[in-house]
């Protein structure tokens, strides 16, 4: 799909695009029917503090103690969700971004948006492909990180190798934005 033999008549671009628009919206709402599943198979997990206390034996609460049900969660979940949407449609209504100047086609510019400085780092040390790899890598990590970090232990005091492991990561990517920031901006174009 992603390569010039697939088709001749649709160029990479809207080939792209419609692979945005189409299978990431069904693969997310995928995610969220497997989250709510899961919530629902494994009940509402205990706090840390339960947890602590032993109240909780296993990880799980026992009937007696659970005090949410998945209806309880679910409300909560939508709820959150919807005053975070009004809250940010009401910033966009406030303080509306700019659309920027009129584009210039004989002009390139690379300075991605600053919540993906850390990814184009690896562009400028790799190659454009490295956008991708660094992204797939990203999320594999993310997607491992439950196999890998299998305590029970809920209390960041008691997971020091993972704690370790996640401050690592995000001084890796703030050291990342910073280079991307302060680097000047190159062009990919050959006059």
């Amino acid at each position: 799909f992603f390569s010039e033999a697939f088709t001749t008549s649709v160029s990479m671009l809207p080939r792209t695009y419609i692979v945005h628009i189409s299978l990431v919206p069904l693969a997310l709402v995928f995610f969220l029917v497997a989250h709510f599943f899961l919530v629902k198979y494994h009940h509402i997990s205990p706090t840390p503090a339960q947890e602590d206390a032993g109240e909780a034996p296993g990880g799980k609460l026992p009937p007696e103690k659970e005090t949410s049900r998945y209806t309880t969660h679910l409300r909560l979940m939508l709820s959150y969700g919807l005053l975070i949407l009004g809250i940010s449609g009401a910033l966009a209504v406030l303080w509306p971004q700019p659309i920027g100047s009129a584009p210039d086609p004989t002009m390139e510019i690379t300075k991605p948006s600053p919540i993906y400085y850390w990814l184009y780092a690896f562009e400028d040390w790799f190659g454009v492909n490295a956008l991708l790899y660094g992204t797939i890598a990203f999320f594999a990590v993310l997607a491992i990180v439950p196999f890998v970090d299998r305590s029970r232990l809920r209390s960041p005091r008691k997971r020091p190798v993972m704690i370790a492991f996640g401050i690592v990561v995000l001084i890796a990517i703030v050291a990342l934005t910073l280079f991307t920031y302060f680097s000047p901006v190159v062009s990919h174009i050959e006059g």
